[in-house]
């Protein structure tokens, strides 16, 4: 097939909106379509008797000579997805054997590319949702079970007590019911306000960190007088575009965790500060307390994973922050060696979200 035996099909191949080529043996061509002309911006005179690997620079030279030589010597066809750097596309090529030479067909398959990467992203999303539904369905039915059993367990006791008319068992016996249904409440409101996340939502504003600061810091002022402890604020901090009552919450449970594990310090501080790149801010709040592991620096987010057992709160804390600064695209992490070393907890949040 020379030029001459294209020219009755030459009008319906200018037609159609794929390049297509026709290559001799030695990888010449020999026809061109307008599609292709369009998509090189080159003229026919540009493009015929030029070596293909010559009009189609930085194709994967590799790959398409293999293909070529395929074709040729089996005769058969043979059909790839390539990405041609200089047009920023992914091409559907498919290529056909044809007397000596070879017909190849070239379909811009980008935005099928770009569904199809979505998609995937969306079941990847999908699976980390569901395996991190199935981790809370456990944790939560585990955690739950703690309170019940510890009143079920003394309800038994209360009976035998109340047999006995024995009043400061009966006394001590209520007040561990209590405190164990005090516990399940306060799970279920954390594990509520974890479930609210991402589903409430506030308006995201402009406001100044620093005025939010001093709220917070009026809520903790006793805590850190009776402790001692110096908070140090490093220069002026921005005002942020975010959910503002989210935000706060985030601040609390981290200065709120730093006083709980201030440990015996004798001169125990509280550091908070940022740093400013181009696309997001990174905050910090850092303490001088009794610092965490290594090994537990991912666990301390998940779900009622608390280091100290014996400490107050539900072990959810972290959770919450996490959840918080994921839902206004950021990311969070520790920082500690443990060992009373202190630790200092990071995170980021975009400058406009």
């Amino acid at each position: 097939m020379e030029n001459e035996k294209l020219s009755d099909v030459s009008n319906i191949l200018d037609c159609i909106n794929e390049a297509f080529l026709y290559l001799n043996d030695k990888f010449l061509i020999k026809y061109s379509n307008k599609a292709t002309e369009k998509i090189l911006k080159k003229s026919s005179n540009e493009i015929l008797n030029h070596s293909f690997f010559d009009i189609f620079q930085n194709t994967n030279d590799t790959i398409f000579e293999n293909k070529f030589n395929y074709v040729l010597s089996e005769k058969k066809f043979t059909c790839f997805e390539t990405y041609y750097t200089p047009h920023n596309k992914w091409y559907e090529v498919r290529i056909y054997p044809f007397n000596s030479g070879l017909i190849i067909f070239f379909q811009n398959i980008s935005e099928r590319k770009k569904s199809e990467e979505i998609i995937q992203l969306q079941l990847q999303e999908l699976e980390a949702k569901t395996a991190e539904m199935e981790r809370f369905i456990y944790t939560v039915s585990h955690d739950l079970k703690s309170p019940l059993i510890t009143i079920k367990g003394f309800i038994g006791f209360l009976q035998e007590d109340i047999e006995s008319q024995n009043q400061e068992l009966i006394k001590k016996d209520f007040e561990r019911i209590k405190k164990a249904a005090d516990n399940m409440y306060n799970l279920l409101e954390d594990l509520l306000e974890l479930s609210r996340i991402g589903r409430v939502i506030n308006n995201k504003v402009f406001f100044s960190l620093n005025d939010l600061l001093k709220e917070i810091i009026d809520l903790f002022q006793i805590q850190l007088q009776q402790k001692r402890i110096k908070l140090i604020i490093n220069n002026e901090l921005p005002q942020i575009y975010a959910d503002k009552n989210r935000i706060k919450e985030v601040f609390q449970n981290l200065i709120e965790n730093s006083i709980k594990f201030m440990g015996n310090n004798t001169a125990p501080e509280i550091e908070i500060g940022f740093k400013e790149y181009e696309k997001f801010y990174e905050f910090f709040v850092r303490d001088n307390g009794i610092g965490i592991k290594p090994e537990y620096h991912t666990k301390i987010f998940g779900l009622f994973n608390k280091i100290c057992k014996s400490s107050e709160g539900t072990g959810l804390g972290l959770a919450l922050v996490k959840r918080i600064i994921e839902i206004h695209n950021g990311r969070v992490w520790v920082e500690s060696k443990g060992n009373n070393d202190g630790t200092t907890i990071f995170f980021t949040l975009p400058k406009r979200i």
